[in-house]
């Protein structure tokens, strides 16, 4: 789905991702790598493979896009427990066979708490409000308010947005979703097992929710 937001186009990608196609970058939010992993480790029945699954699809979506860069808004990773090390690993290697894709991490604020373990993966870390092609790269949302009065396109993640669609009558389910503003847009979160903070648009936002390979869009009643 193309949208043009504050004179950007950029493309809203059904596996929760986003092509910004005049710096040829895909942009994904909250993978959270090792958080399936930390549920194993308290008992919760969370099936594995899940690292493989997600590396597979920023692949695809690479491909598909010929995207020749990465953007993480921030929280690549979950956690660095060292018994958590076979995530780790799996992280690792793929990215030594991608040495040549250039990854821009948002720092968020659990890769803060990872930081030797961020350095080993080479990315190009930065902090909020960095700039890529007169877009601005955050983690955490700006108030809408702010964003209103932003100049640029900011792009950012965080929140784990999701909004509630009717599956059938009488039954409704929450899907992960952007949300759009005049000059903001909060990636929903990549990673799975996340959980959802459930959002009901405002005046000036719309809702695109990932729907299996689907977008639908909701808009806010003005």
């Amino acid at each position: 789905m193309e949208s043009t937001v504050n004179g950007h186009v950029v493309r809203l990608l059904s596996q929760r991702a986003l092509w910004i196609p005049e710096s040829n970058a895909l942009c994904i939010a909250d993978t959270h790598f090792g958080k399936a992993a930390t549920f194993r480790m308290g008992g919760l029945p969370v099936p594995s493979g899940t690292t493989a699954s997600m590396l597979q699809t920023i692949d695809s979506l690479i491909k598909s896009t010929g995207a020749a860069t990465l953007v993480v808004l921030g929280d690549w990773i979950h956690s660095s427990s060292l018994a958590n090390r076979d995530y780790v690993d799996e992280l690792l290697a793929w990215r030594e066979s991608r040495a040549s894709l250039q990854v821009i991490l948002v720092r968020g604020n659990h890769d803060r708490h990872n930081r030797s373990l961020i350095q080993q993966f080479a990315f190009q870390v930065v902090d909020e409000g960095a700039m890529l092609g007169g877009i601005e790269l955050r983690h955490f949302p700006l108030e809408q308010a702010k964003a209103h009065d932003k100049a640029c396109l900011v792009l950012c993640g965080h929140l784990h947005p999701g909004c509630s669609l009717r599956v059938s009558p009488g039954l409704s389910k929450t899907f992960p979703c952007f949300v759009i503003q005049p000059n903001q847009i909060i990636l929903p979160a990549f990673g799975e097992f996340t959980g959802l903070a459930k959002v009901r648009p405002l005046e000036n936002q719309r809702f695109v929710a990932c729907v299996e390979n689907e977008l639908i869009e909701i808009r806010s009643e003005t």
